[in-house]
């Protein structure tokens, strides 16, 4: 899994480790805060709130590392194909991912395409070839077959689109949660830096946050 991590929750993480050993070490000072529990317990919150919505995000993300190609379609090698970075539409107009393979040479578009909308008009174009060859005279031995696998393409469409108009949903709802979040840890980041600066203008340390 990623770590993807804003420069916004790396600084709160420092900053909470920071004042979590500044109390303890003034527990030990005797000078404990009047409130010290109460106060590890929050920054101990704000610690798990960071983590938590991070490994909501990361699995998220992860899921979207795909569309691997098995096998480059010029040599039909395996072994050494990388992702070039680069879109582009194919000879349908639908965009594609740009792979190289480097025991041939040759760069080729992976057959499936890298969005939902042309996934779809992928598999429906698919869905209309079965159609066209149930209706062909030449394939009349296979018509039966033919049909009923028309059918099961059909309902696995269908459910295609469920599932990412669903996946949207969840993805918008992330997004809001996560919005939500990062406002959250960018007010308690800004809190705690002024607390910080608050510190070291006490102690005569001017200039160090």
């Amino acid at each position: 899994m990623g770590n993807y991590f804003t420069e916004d929750e790396l600084e709160l993480l420092d900053l909470i480790d920071y004042f979590k050993k500044k109390a303890v070490k003034l527990e030990l000072q005797g000078k404990k805060l009047k409130d010290h529990n109460e106060f590890i317990d929050r920054l101990e919150h704000m610690k798990q709130v960071v983590l938590q919505n991070k490994v909501h995000v990361n699995e998220f993300l992860d899921t979207q590392i795909k569309d691997v190609p098995l096998e480059c379609p010029n040599c039909h090698g395996s072994a050494k194909i990388r992702s070039t970075g680069i879109s582009k539409k194919n000879t349908k107009g639908l965009l594609c991912n740009e792979y190289h393979c480097d025991e041939c040479n040759k760069s080729f578009l992976h057959f499936f395409p890298n969005n939902e909308k042309d996934q779809l008009k992928w598999y429906k174009n698919i869905i209309s070839q079965f159609e066209r060859a149930s209706n062909d005279k030449r394939f009349s031995d296979y018509t039966v077959e033919i049909k009923s696998r028309v059918t099961d393409m059909r309902r696995s469409y269908s459910r295609m689109k469920m599932a990412m108009e669903a996946e949207k949903n969840i993805v918008h709802g992330l997004e809001e949660a996560n919005n939500t979040v990062r406002k959250i840890i960018s007010e308690y980041r800004n809190m705690l830096l002024v607390e910080k600066m608050k510190e070291n203008l006490w102690n005569g340390k001017v200039g160090e946050c």
